[in-house]
């Protein structure tokens, strides 16, 4: 419900933040309406131009996260940050969704003589 709180405390409409709910209205936002879990996008490899988090009203948003400190005391990381400054500040039609490439974690250990190995 923190998202939820600051929109309904700045007024913010729903945008397309509850799109997946059952009532795409900011009140209604949340888990309990929306089901479970809320879906993020993908944020291991995005494009986005930077002046959108520049934006006054993305940067206040920020900065009430920061100032929350809820990235620290709960260890919400930025999938839930990028999801909903894209859901709350862009219409839908100003999004790509990248569903050409793949992507995968490696750890690389070397070995005797220097060799590289994927484990």
């Amino acid at each position: 419900r923190f998202v939820q709180r600051y929109a309904l405390m700045k007024g913010l409409p729903a945008g397309w933040l509850g799109a997946h709910c059952a009532r795409n209205e900011t009140e209604h936002y949340g888990a309990p309406a929306c089901g479970h879990p809320v879906w993020g996008v993908y944020n291991n490899f995005f494009v986005a131009l930077v002046s959108l988090w520049m934006r006054p009203d993305v940067q206040d948003f920020l900065e009430y996260v920061e100032r929350s400190e809820v990235i620290y005391t709960f260890n919400w990381n930025d999938i839930l940050w990028h999801t909903a400054v894209i859901k709350l500040f862009l219409p839908f039609a100003a999004v790509h969704r990248f569903v050409d490439f793949t992507y995968e974690h490696v750890t690389l250990r070397g070995t005797a003589g220097g060799q590289q190995r994927v484990v």
